[in-house]
């Protein structure tokens, strides 16, 4: 278990199918330039990763947070780039998994490089169970650019998403929250101050 305020990690345990990993009231920032893998948080193919209470920020080219874990829960953190920040994806599950994501707030500076905020499967899902819970969350495009708020990479069967009362702040296509219930999309403008 990781606790208290961290400078810049990467954290990637690989080949143990059987890890638990988790993290909480923790704070990653300020991604170092020019590295391979400028991820703030990387979690390998493991069972299970946990991030609740913990404030993000500060990208370089890579995600705020990558995991391939098998089952990935986050809850009530603060995921925002903020000024200067370079981030690519907020979060990415680029193999699946059965993901929550409940109570965050998710936020892509201006100056991202990609304009996806959260995507989930599209380096291909792995031989487990997929789903996506998705509820309650404040999503802010900071750009101008139109973003993708939540892009689900089409499976057969189609992953099962239960994507509720979202929140969408700024220009783009809502994606997998386009159809589903009580998200709502509004201008940057809308976004309450101070922000959250």
């Amino acid at each position: 278990m990781t606790r208290g305020r961290l400078a810049w990690r990467v954290w990637r345990p690989g080949g143990f199918d059987d890890s638990d990993l988790v993290v909480q009231d923790s704070e990653f920032g300020q991604a170092p330039q020019g590295t391979r893998l400028p991820h703030l948080l990387y979690v390998g193919t493991i069972a299970r990763f946990t991030l609740s209470g913990s404030r993000l920020g500060g990208g370089a080219q890579g995600h705020l947070v990558k995991s391939r874990a098998r089952m990935s829960e986050l809850r009530n953190n603060r995921l925002v780039d903020g000024p200067g920040g370079q981030a690519a994806y907020e979060l990415e599950f680029p193999n699946g998994g059965m993901v929550t994501v409940v109570g965050d707030v998710i936020g892509q500076s201006a100056g991202s490089s990609n304009p996806v905020l959260v995507s989930y499967g599209v380096e291909g899902y792995g031989a487990w169970p997929h789903g996506v819970v998705f509820s309650d969350n404040t999503l802010v495009n900071e750009g101008s650019r139109a973003a993708v708020f939540l892009r689900v990479r089409p499976a057969t069967p189609p992953v099962a998403l239960q994507v509720t009362g979202n929140r969408l702040f700024g220009p783009g296509d809502p994606g997998a929250a386009s159809a589903l219930q009580g998200n709502t999309q509004l201008p940057l403008s809308a976004l309450p101050t101070p922000r959250p």
